[in-house]
């Protein structure tokens, strides 16, 4: 059954449960609310890729190696329980979605 709720802080901890990792604030913050990192891991490419959600700035940037997406503008994040979390942007088609193992993709 898929969830979909408002990218918000109090989403973090249900992103992270979901992808099966923890989720823990960078050192930094912006607006003076906090930056969350995501280490999950992608056994194909044997590493982890980074999720950083950035829940005041609409944010969401996947980091693959030396290789970043960068999603703005995100509203709602749609959870799909064993499977994937996917963030979109409030009456746009585009969606990027991270995956239980680690997999990322964006459709602008």
């Amino acid at each position: 059954m898929t969830v979909t709720l408002a990218f918000t802080d109090a989403v973090v901890d249900a992103v992270a449960v979901l992808l099966g990792v923890a989720a823990t604030a960078e050192p930094y913050r912006v607006h003076d609310t906090s930056v969350y990192r995501l280490n999950v891991p992608n056994a194909s490419l044997r590493t982890d890729i980074v999720v950083l959600l950035w829940p005041s700035l609409g944010r969401v940037d996947v980091r693959i190696g030396d290789c970043s997406i960068v999603y703005r503008g995100v509203t709602s994040v749609e959870l799909l329980p064993d499977v994937e979390v996917i963030f979109r942007r409030q009456g746009a088609a585009g969606y990027l979605f991270v995956s239980v193992g680690g997999r990322a993709s964006v459709v602008v």
